[in-house]
């Protein structure tokens, strides 16, 4: 019972992560952290410790993409903007060096490099609180990540509204959600891609 209370909590850490809500993240993790040394159990107190210190798959993914593409940054250009194929491949080749993902797995990778794309336009041109979440069981384990394509769904972070597909896509519950909730929300707010997405 305490080992699955300490992986439900991590669970919620690792949503909070998501939801760029840091700091209940880290608060979950470290209430949860000895209780995982206690059981001994080395998976979460990983896990415990890379939520604490920022050091998820999903907090280092975003910086990822800053390392890779600062070097072509000009006055004009965004790094998280992934407009060219070549950034697509800039920030997959790295991800995939990074974490020693193997090549079969690439596409999975090149699709996240595309959601990361579209959350941050998205942030920065719609809504700073509309958010992309995935399934992030994937990264639990270097053996494991993007062995698959994780399902997504689309929510507001402001009202709790969601599109929960239960589907790797997010182009089209971005419309729906759009559509449904969004269209005449007067709480509408953009946001600077340097902030909201690194927060």
């Amino acid at each position: 019972m305490l080992e699955g209370e300490v992986r439900i909590q991590l669970i919620m850490a690792q949503a909070f992560e998501i939801m760029g809500q840091l700091e209940p993240a880290k608060k979950l993790a470290q209430g949860v952290l000895g209780k995982a040394k206690l059981l001994g159990y080395r998976l979460h107190i990983e896990t415990a410790n890379q939520v604490i210190s920022e050091k998820t798959l999903f907090s280092t993914c975003i910086q990822s993409a800053r390392m890779v593409l600062l070097q072509k940054q000009s006055d004009e250009y965004d790094p998280l903007d992934l407009d060219t194929e070549e950034d697509i491949q800039d920030f997959t080749n790295h991800l995939m060096e990074t974490y020693k993902i193997p090549e079969e797995r690439r596409k999975y990778v090149v699709i996240q490099a595309l959601c990361t794309r579209d959350t941050a336009r998205e942030k920065s041109q719609w809504c700073k609180y509309l958010e992309i979440q995935q399934n992030r069981t994937h990264t639990f384990l270097p053996e494991t990540y993007y062995a698959e394509d994780p399902d997504r769904r689309v929510i507001c972070s402001k009202f709790n509204y969601c599109v929960d597909n239960k589907s790797p896509d997010w182009i089209e519950p971005i419309k729906e959600l759009k559509k449904i909730h969004c269209s005449n929300c007067l709480d509408r707010e953009t946001a600077c891609i340097s902030s909201s997405v690194v927060q």
